[in-house]
């Protein structure tokens, strides 16, 4: 996604999710005055994931999140690769792989972290699964940063 016509909304962490950092910017598209949708995965931000709509406000620090307006269905979840492993060994790209074929992709923090978009309409259970059968290994540890359930 071309970040031209983009900016970054700043969220706030939680301190009480042990996170290092204090905040999150996320790059956002402007749809409406003070709502912009959201245009890449959250990697420590819970509750908002990939192409929702948020509402933002303009402060002297840029733009802040104050909250969720629309829900895209995209489902957010976050790897933490384990006993050393990174994005590059074969352990993972196995792992990976089966969920890839399942319709969902990764942004990479780093060589040791991902977060995980599962867009509207995949099976969500089925690669709920297959990121349990990644920690039971040793590969990941995971977490869920949003959750859509489907609609139908």
């Amino acid at each position: 996604m071309s970040h031209d016509c983009m900016f970054k909304v700043r969220f706030h962490l939680n301190p009480e999710d042990e996170q290092e950092f204090e905040t999150e910017s996320l790059w956002a598209e402007p749809v409406a005055p003070g709502q912009f949708r959201i245009g890449n995965c959250p990697f420590f931000v819970f509750g908002v994931s990939l192409d929702d709509i948020v509402q933002a406000r303009e402060t002297e620090n840029g733009l802040e999140f104050e909250q969720v307006i629309a829900r895209s269905g995209h489902s957010t979840y976050r790897v933490y690769l384990q006993g050393g492993l990174t994005l590059l060994d074969p352990e993972f790209k196995e792992c990976w792989e089966r969920i890839e074929r399942l319709g969902a992709f990764f942004e990479s923090a780093n060589d040791r972290l991902a977060a995980i978009d599962i867009p509207p309409g995949k099976d969500s259970a089925a690669i709920y699964r297959l990121l349990e059968e990644g920690a039971d290994l040793g590969i990941w540890a995971f977490e869920e940063g949003h959750y859509e359930p489907e609609h139908n």
